[in-house]
């Protein structure tokens, strides 16, 4: 994948509409900490294009969760 253009900016719902992402996730992703946009006029959200490669990275960590289980602890070979 390429980057994309480093001084390019975009707003929330045209990161949502090329990512497939919702606003609401993109916006849950801020208050986790995961994204960080910069304001622009207004207070508005810009995506530029090192917050869209976190994005698709995050995307990608998320796909590979179910690999993980989660609900069982892992098993050890070990005997005490």
């Amino acid at each position: 994948m390429t980057s994309p253009a480093p001084d390019k900016c975009w707003g929330i719902g045209d990161v949502a509409r090329r990512t497939g992402v919702t606003e609401r996730t993109l916006r849950y992703y801020e208050e986790l900490g995961l994204l960080a946009p910069v304001r622009g006029a207004g207070g508005r959200r810009r995506y530029d294009g090192r917050t869209l490669d976190r994005l698709y990275r995050i995307r990608l960590f998320r796909s590979w969760a179910p690999l993980w289980p989660t609900s069982t602890p892992m098993q050890t070979t070990c005997e005490s």
